[in-house]
C-alpha cells in the first residue's frame, strides 16, 4: 500500500508540474544534499571540480587516501535534483559493504542540469568528478561506478567517451586503461524518444511511477540536442552493434536492472541484448512487479522497507569490493 501511494504520487507530481516548476519546489542540487545530510545526521562535505559541478559526499569524507569508491551519478532526467531517497539508496548500498568487512566512501556527482547544462556539459561534469577522484590515489580498480535513471544514461555516455573519445574541444579524453571494478546501471533512461520498445511503454502506462509522456517529453528535449554524429551518446539503443565492443577492458563487472513494469523496460532489454550481455562477468536483473527505479522508492518513507532483490543488487556491489 505504501509502495503504491509513492508511485502515484510521483506520477501526479511529474505530469502536473513543468520542470521549471519542480526545480522550484525542491530547490538546487545542492539544497538537496543538504537536506540529505540534516535528514541523516551526516557531515555536509562537498568538492568542487569546476563548471558548478562538485562531488558530494554521502557519509564521512575520507581523510587520507580513501580505500574503495561508489562514484554516483544521481538521476532525475536532466533536470531534477537528485532525491534524499537516491541519497539513501547509495549510502545504504555502501553501509551494506561496510557491514562485509570493506572500507567504502560514497561520491555523488552533482552536474549541471538542464536547461543551461546541455550535452556533453554532463559528460565533462563525469570526466571532472573521476579526475579528482583519480587524484586522491584510488585505483580504479576499486572503483564503482553507479547511475539510475538520467544518471544511468550519463553513465553509458561516459563508457561511450571512453571507447569512442568525444572530439577534445567537447570534452578531454579519459585514459583507455583504465578498468573499474564494476558498474550498475539502474533502469538507465534509453529510448528517450519511446521509439524503441514501444510495447513496453504501452503495456505499462498507469502502472509504472512515470508516464510515458513523461518519458517521452524529457528524453526528446535531451536527446533533440545531440546532433546525429553523437547519436550513440544521446540513446544507447540507437548505438550501432559493437559499439560497446571493448567493455570489458572498462570494468571487470557490470549490472544492469530493469522494472518488470516500467515504460522502457523492454528497450533496456535491447540494450542488454544488443550492447550489454557481450561482456563475459555481466548480468541482467528484472525487478519481480517493478517500477522505474525500483530500488531508489525502497528508501522514500521512514522505516525503509528494504525488498529482497535490492538486497541482491547490495551483495553484488559487496561482491565488488571483496
Amino acid at each position: 500500500m505504501r509502495r503504491t501511494s509513492i508511485e502515484a504520487a510521483t506520477r501526479f507530481f511529474t505530469d502536473w508540474l513543468s520542470y521549471s516548476e519542480i526545480q522550484a519546489a525542491c530547490g538546487r542540487s545542492i539544497t538537496m544534499y543538504k537536506l540529505w545530510t540534516a535528514l541523516e545526521r551526516q557531515p555536509f562535505a562537498v568538492d568542487s571540480i569546476g563548471e558548478d559541478a562538485c562531488i558530494a559526499w554521502l557519509g564521512p569524507k575520507p581523510m587520507d587516501k580513501p580505500d574503495k569508491v561508489i562514484l554516483y551519478f544521481p538521476g532525475g532526467g536532466y533536470i531534477n535534483p537528485p532525491t534524499t531517497a537516491n541519497m539513501s539508496f547509495i549510502h545504504e548500498m555502501k553501509r551494506h559493504a561496510e557491514e562485509r568487512g570493506a572500507s567504502v566512501s560514497v561520491a555523488m556527482l552533482l552536474y549541471k542540469l538542464r536547461p543551461e547544462g546541455h550535452f556533453p556539459t554532463q559528460v565533462r561534469d563525469a570526466k571532472n568528478g573521476l579526475d579528482f577522484i583519480l587524484s586522491l590515489d584510488v585505483d580504479p580498480s576499486n572503483i564503482q561506478l553507479v547511475g539510475d535513471s538520467a544518471g544511468g544514461h550519463l553513465l553509458l555516455q561516459f563508457i561511450s567517451h571512453i571507447l569512442h573519445p568525444l572530439p577534445p574541444l567537447m570534452c578531454d579524453p579519459i585514459p583507455s586503461d583504465i578498468k573499474f571494478g564494476g558498474i550498475f546501471l539502474v533502469s538507465p533512461s534509453v529510448s528517450l524518444r519511446g521509439d524503441v520498445g514501444r510495447d513496453g511503454f504501452e503495456r505499462n502506462d498507469g502502472v509504472d511511477a512515470l508516464s510515458p509522456k513523461i518519458y517521452r517529453k524529457w528524453g526528446s528535449e535531451y536527446f533533440y540536442e545531440v546532433s546525429e554524429d553523437f547519436l550513440p551518446f544521446g540513446d544507447a539503443v540507437h548505438a550501432p552493434h559493437g559499439w560497446f565492443d571493448g567493455l570489458e577492458n572498462v570494468a571487470e563487472r557490470v549490472l544492469l536492472s530493469a522494472g518488470e513494469h516500467e515504460c522502457p523496460t523492454d528497450a533496456i532489454e535491447i540494450l542488454w541484448d544488443k550492447h550489454l550481455q557481450k561482456h563475459p562477468n555481466s548480468k541482467f536483473v528484472v525487478v519481480k512487479d517493478g517500477v522505474h527505479v525500483d530500488f531508489v522508492l525502497d528508501f522514500v518513507v521512514k522505516p525503509f522497507q528494504v525488498g529482497e532483490q535490492t538486497r541482491e543488487v547490495f551483495d553484488w556491489v559487496s561482491d565488488g569490493f571483496a
